[in-house]
């Protein structure tokens, strides 16, 4: 597991997208050589916060190119709490498959209380965090009590 691409000691490159690009090859050669998965962390691009929508997409990945071409599965977290403390969907957290070479795309509902993941009914869940009144949203990054 490699907690955060961005730790890894990155080959010097003249830009920094094909230094994360040799790093994403090299994760892929050794998941090849071991027969292993290996999960890598990796960071978003802050042009998320600027678009309303902001569940994210394999292009909101920091230097995104190489590692949505390598990986087999891209799994990433929203949380709409973060941005609307006052949503319905507020106490429930999404986890999205959006990539998975071998299988199927979708988004898994988890309720999300004091930082742990506990099952939920899918449809309720599926209906609150989609049906979304888009009325009121907030800009700030952690809302209170959002169980951050």
């Amino acid at each position: 597991m490699a907690d955060y691409l961005g730790l890894i000691a990155k080959p010097k490159a003249e830009r920094n997208d094909l230094a994360i690009a040799h790093i994403s090859w090299s994760l892929k050669a050794m998941a090849k050589t071991l027969r292993t998965p290996v999960i890598a962390l990796g960071q978003l691009s802050r042009d998320v916060e600027k678009r309303p929508n902001k569940r994210p997409t394999n292009a909101d990945l920091r230097d995104s190119g190489s590692l949505e071409q390598d990986a087999d599965s891209i799994i990433m977290l929203y949380r709409d709490a973060v941005y609307n403390e006052n949503s319905p969907a507020a106490p429930f957290a999404e986890i999205i498959v959006t990539k998975n070479r071998f299988g199927s795309l979708g988004t898994v509902y988890q309720r999300f209380v004091n930082g742990h993941f506990i099952e939920c009914d899918q449809d309720e869940a599926r209906e609150k965090c989609t049906t979304r009144q888009q009325t009121e949203t907030s800009v700030r990054r952690y809302a209170k009590g959002a169980d951050v």
